[in-house]
């Protein structure tokens, strides 16, 4: 999942529980309207967006549609459970939409929307999520991080702690003087 908001560089996976849990509803909720497969869950908080993504892929089938919210988050605000409710309500609004007219027009981007008095950011995504973990551990990224950071920004701090992005100073660039 791309973070909405381009400060998101840092990022802790949802706790397992509000995910397995969040996979039970959903999959109570649409296995009998959508054809046999997996539900996928994935779920990201940030210092300033919390993110939710629910998805299906159908058994046989390499494409997964995904149902995406964002929302922004401000820490001692709201609770992130109760940032978490309304984004499960908002894309699971939408997953329902989907599911009563496949070819409705979901926002590929992210789209503003006001739900319960809520500002809620919707998209639809094509993401395969096995794929992309897929990938991720072919490039040694590690899930298991308690918290994880963008691939720029690690390049970023590799670079500052090999002392690459340090600038050079009028004095280092002087000639040498020969006497």
């Amino acid at each position: 999942m791309e973070p909405r908001l381009k400060t998101s560089n840092q990022w802790s996976f949802f706790p397992n529980d509000i995910t397995e849990l969040l996979k039970s509803l959903i999959t109570q909720q649409f296995s009998n309207k959508l054809p046999q497969g997996e539900f996928i869950v994935e779920g990201k908080i940030y210092p300033e967006e919390i993110q939710l993504r629910l998805g299906h892929v159908a058994e046989g089938n390499i494409g997964q549609n995904n149902f995406e919210g964002s929302m922004e988050y401000k820490p001692g605000g709201e609770k992130v459970l109760d940032v978490i409710q309304h984004l499960y309500e908002a894309t699971h609004s939408m997953m329902d939409d989907f599911v009563k007219n496949p070819e409705a027009d979901l926002p590929i981007l992210w789209k503003e929307c006001k739900i319960n008095s809520k500002t809620v950011f919707l998209q639809h995504s094509k993401v395969n999520s096995s794929l992309e973990a897929q990938a991720d551990q072919l490039l040694g990224i590690d899930q298991q991080s308690l918290i994880h950071k963008d691939e720029e920004l690690q390049i970023e701090e590799l670079k500052t702690s090999l002392g690459l992005n340090q600038t050079d100073s009028k004095e280092d660039k002087k000639e040498p003087t020969v006497h």
